[in-house]
Formats: structure tokens, C-alpha cells, sequence
């Protein structure tokens, strides 16, 4: 299908759009940018997305096609977010964060899957804390088997 339509800057002179940035025109309707919005390099927005006004998008940012992104919405370095979703006014998306459900307006998400901030730092916290939980489990069940086989004898 030929992409007969258009992308569109609204009032170009307000936005900024840093070094090879790739704003894909839509096959059907338009891929809008609007006032005030600011990308910093390597920043990439798929066919049909429609950006809300004041939103800032920090390098290697990415977003699929189809999305909907609200008002000042802020989006750290390297955040991906997956195609027809809608992120609302005010959301904040932490850096390297792989967005892959709707994000309610002035919601802060980080971590992939994106998830609230408090809950994202909390899995982290508790991921680097893995190896060493193992090892407690796997000493815990051999104790268990211990005490199982002194009960039968």
C-alpha cells in the first residue's frame, strides 16, 4: 500500500528535533508532533503516532506505530514503548524502560516490563538479591530433607 499521507510538526518553530530522529509518515491519517515538543538525538516515532504538546523525548527513545502520547510527557533515554498504546498527560517513563501496556496519566513507570517506579525499583532491589536468595532456598531444602529422613528413622 503506498503511504499517501503526511507527517506533520504542528508550529515547527516550537519544537526541536535533535540528529537523525525518524518520524514515520502513517499509511492512513497522520503522524502529528505537536507545539512545543523536544527530541534529543536518535529519537525514533512510528507511522500514525500522535504526540500531545511539551513532551520531551530523551536520546534513542523509540515508540511504535499507532501510539498516543498525551501532554508533557517526559521519556528517558532509551525507553521503547510497543505500538497502539497511550500514554497519558504528565507520564514519566524512566530511562531504558520497555513500555508495553497503556500508561495512565501523571503515572511515573520504569523497569521493562514497565511497571510503577516504587514497584520497579522494589524488583530490582530484589533481582540483585537472587543469587543469594538461591542459595538460602537450596540450604533450607536440603536441611528440610535432612529432618525428614531423622523423622522416618
Amino acid at each position: 500500500m503506498a503511504q499517501d499521507s503526511r507527517s506533520a510538526l504542528r508550529d515547527w518553530r516550537r519544537c526541536r528535533i535533535g540528529a537523525n530522529c525518524a518520524i514515520d509518515r502513517a499509511t492512513l491519517g497522520k503522524t502529528v508532533i505537536a507545539a512545543g515538543t523536544k527530541f534529543s538525538n536518535l529519537v525514533a516515532i512510528g507511522h500514525g503516532t500522535k504526540v500531545g504538546e511539551n513532551c520531551m523525548f530523551v536520546a534513542q527513545v523509540g515508540i511504535a506505530g499507532s501510539v498516543t502520547v498525551g501532554q508533557h510527557v517526559m521519556m528517558a533515554g532509551k525507553a521503547g514503548v510497543a505500538g497502539h498504546l497511550s500514554i497519558g498527560d504528565h507520564a514519566e517513563i524512566a530511562a531504558m524502560s520497555g513500555v508495553m501496556r497503556d500508561v495512565p496519566a501523571k503515572t511515573r513507570v520504569g523497569g521493562t516490563p514497565a511497571l510503577p517506579i516504587k514497584d520497579a525499583m522494589r524488583s530490582i532491589s530484589l533481582f540483585e538479591k537472587l543469587p543469594q536468595l538461591y542459595k538460602q532456598i537450596q540450604g533450607l531444602e536440603a536441611e528440610l530433607e535432612r529432618l525428614k529422613k531423622k523423622l522416618e528413622t
